[in-house]
């Protein structure tokens, strides 16, 4: 093999070969002599030009036979077996990147499977321990709604509210720790007394102020429609303005109390209820307004209800099938089992221990890169 010791001639060596159509043309003159239009429909070359200019860069690779036809030189061969000793050597270390690259990629997909085997047999122990825990249950004495108040007024007389007049029905909700000064008798004012609401570890004390309203009345004329606005009550200073939603959840669900409007040809007949919760004592003011054709009349009805929650374990010989009432107004709203601290660090434990393990095996399985 001929070796290339001049610079100069070094650079031309590597010239000659710094271009794929030159080293497809070497390729096709090892197995045969080819002539000039032979090499102009191998390399698929329209111009002339064009393939006169790769073979002057080839000048000392190439050299024509007796023929005519142009061949290999001997340099020519020597360049040829360093173009495939490159590329072979290109393509073995190409072999062990590929198997590097899927090897992680099984690595990782193995440890990724694992991680879901444990969070899911994790998860699983973790319930089994769950279910050892502490049943508890919420029982309410009292109600919210009027049936079983301990403590109510209503006026059954129907009030008149002429059209175009506003009735403000008010009742003054207070306590024994801070009566009213003056005590409101008549037709637009109630004065009840509600239990100071209070709050610990094992019961939750409050009040309910229920109001029902029912209002009633027939336009002169039957063409006509009768309309009878209730605006949103107005309560003490910092009252939220809601109502139970839900009277048997605990805690209370409530929603807004948003105003309404209510008609209809000929006879009108509307009822609601709102049930508030006592959090402040003072004036509850629920506002009527007659936008219709004709007087109508409404029969009110207030309640004051004291409600205890109290919060306690589930006796062993206690079952409750749903959620039941028992004698003396007493209701079981809630019934759930508590985790123990087992449970909590059983859970803890299944779930952080796999996550942390896989982070770890994952960051060692690609942390190297194959160079």
């Amino acid at each position: 093999m001929r070796t290339v010791d001049d610079s100069s001639e070094g650079a031309q060596f590597f010239d000659a070969l710094a271009h794929p159509v030159r080293i497809k043309i070497l390729k096709a003159l090892q197995t045969e002599a080819l002539t000039f239009a032979d090499l102009k429909k191998r390399m698929d070359i329209e111009s002339s030009g064009h393939l006169q200019h790769h073979l002057g860069k080839l000048n000392d690779l190439i050299q024509t036979d007796e023929t005519g036809k142009y061949c290999l030189s001997d340099q020519g061969k020597d360049a040829l077996f360093t173009v495939k000793t490159v590329e072979n050597t290109a393509a073995t270390s190409e072999h062990p990147r590929k198997a590097h690259l899927k090897t992680q990629i099984l690595w990782n997909a193995l440890v990724v499977s694992l991680l879901a085997v444990s969070l899911v047999s994790g998860l699983y122990i973790s319930n089994a321990v769950l279910n050892q825990g502490q049943f508890f249950m919420n029982v309410v004495r009292g109600t919210p709604l009027e049936e079983g108040a301990q403590m109510w007024t209503q006026d059954n007389i129907p009030l008149v509210i002429p059209v175009g007049r506003t009735l403000n029905y008010t009742v003054i909700v207070w306590s024994e720790l801070n009566p009213p000064a003056v005590y409101n008798q008549g037709w637009y004012f109630v004065d009840v007394d509600a239990p100071q609401p209070e709050i610990n570890n094992t019961y939750y004390h409050v009040g309910f102020l229920g109001y029902h309203v029912e209002f009633w009345g027939e336009p002169q004329n039957l063409s006509e429609t009768s309309w009878v606005y209730y605006g949103r009550p107005v309560g003490p200073s910092g009252w939220n303005g809601e109502e139970v939603s839900d009277p048997y959840h605990f805690p209370f669900q409530t929603k807004p109390l948003e105003p309404m409007t209510s008609g209809a040809q000929g006879t009108i007949h509307h009822i609601e209820r709102f049930i508030i919760p006592i959090t402040l004592f003072g004036n509850y003011t629920f506002r009527m307004t007659n936008v219709g054709n004709t007087t109508v009349k409404i029969l009110s009805e207030v309640w004051i209800s004291p409600v205890t929650v109290e919060t306690r374990p589930l006796n062993t010989t206690e079952t409750f099938s749903a959620f039941v009432e028992s004698p003396g107004a007493e209701r079981v709203v809630q019934v759930w089992r508590q985790p123990t601290p087992a449970s909590l660090a059983a859970t803890l434990i299944t779930a952080a221990v796999p996550i942390i393990l896989a982070g770890s095996c994952l960051y060692l399985i690609n942390r190297t890169k194959y160079h």
